[in-house]
């Protein structure tokens, strides 16, 4: 009996620990849109400058390669092309990771 008592204990609190881990996650990657939302609108449907299409429920690996291919290159001009790469420069790859998610579920 002690022992289904610790399992179900040891059970309830992994459980509950992943949950609030990914609560937290979500709230950072939410936190992290906000930046991305001042160009492509909070639900990510508007063309940012005019000129991109719309972010919002596309694939979540080519938002991947679109952000990194952006933190990776170095833009010279001003521009729009410019100002992404500003905005991705400093995330980590798992705020990467987690963004392509979030923007391709909106």
């Amino acid at each position: 009996m002690k022992v289904k008592i610790i399992l179900l204990f040891l059970i309830y609190f992994t459980c509950t620990s992943i949950l609030l881990a990914e609560e937290k996650s979500l709230k950072k990657t939410s936190e992290l849109f906000k930046v991305c939302a001042k160009c492509h609108g909070k639900d990510g449907k508007h063309k940012a400058y005019g000129r991109s299409e719309p972010i919002a429920g596309m694939d979540a690996q080519d938002l991947k390669e679109n952000l990194i291919f952006f933190q990776e290159s170095v833009f010279d001009n001003a521009g729009v092309m410019r100002v992404m790469s500003k905005q991705v420069k400093n995330l980590s790859k798992q705020d990467i990771e987690d963004l392509a998610k979030y923007i391709s579920n909106l």
